[in-house]
């Protein structure tokens, strides 16, 4: 993949460079699905229903992450979270500083329940979005974004666990480092963490576009 010279991998040109990357990518992403019983080393057991999220290396095909331990965020509600996460109070986490090109995982209770990517950002204004969204008033969506937000509107109601997880990648493979690619091992990622919980998880199979950054994108500032 080497990426296009007229539009240097923000957009898609049309060219065919461009539909290349496109083809490429697409297939990356959809190899998690025929490959779901694969054994990870991101599980404690490839059979077992409540394996957990691991610190370490997740081979994928194509490229490989390495996880980070997990950063607990303060128990409370959101608007508790989010002044934790302003930088007024204390420092940010460093992990949850990990910036774009990443990807991250949030957990409850332990247990996974969203993967995403940070395409131009950093993980912690990723989280601040996520919680400005359980905390709004539920909204008419569809994917990914609409099954998160009334889990983690549960998890601030409980006062329950919430870990966030950063996700480095640190094996391109022979991909571009941009967004596309990007997303490909996002939804590599979310197959294996998230495909076999029986759970409620952030997570819908059928979700292949970037029309959900844009809703994160707008709650960052």
């Amino acid at each position: 993949m080497t990426g296009c010279p007229t539009c240097s991998g923000r957009t898609a040109c049309g060219c065919t460079s461009c539909r290349s990357d496109r083809v490429a990518t697409d297939r990356l992403a959809r190899l998690a699905i025929r490959d779901l019983d694969r054994p990870s080393p991101a599980f404690a057991s490839a059979e077992s229903e409540e394996a957990d999220l691991r610190a370490g290396s997740m081979v994928l095909p194509g490229g490989a992450i390495a996880w980070s331990g997990p950063v607990p965020l303060p128990r409370g509600d959101a608007a508790t979270i989010l002044r934790s996460l302003d930088g007024r109070r204390g420092p940010v986490p460093p992990l949850l500083q990990t910036p774009a090109k990443s990807l991250y995982a949030i957990a409850v209770g332990g247990l996974p329940v969203y993967v995403g990517m940070v395409p131009a950002s950093t993980v912690v204004a990723r989280i601040r979005a996520h919680i400005r969204l359980a905390a709004a008033p539920p909204a008419s969506r569809r994917g990914d974004l609409a099954r998160l937000a009334p889990i983690m509107r549960d998890a601030l109601a409980r006062r329950s666990r919430i870990d966030v997880w950063a996700g480095r990648i640190t094996d391109w493979g022979p991909y571009s480092r941009d967004n596309k690619a990007l997303h490909a091992f996002e939804i590599l990622a979310a197959n294996l963490l998230l495909s076999r919980r029986r759970l409620p998880v952030g997570y819908d199979r059928n979700t292949w576009t970037f029309e959900e950054e844009r809703l994160l994108e707008a709650e960052e500032s």
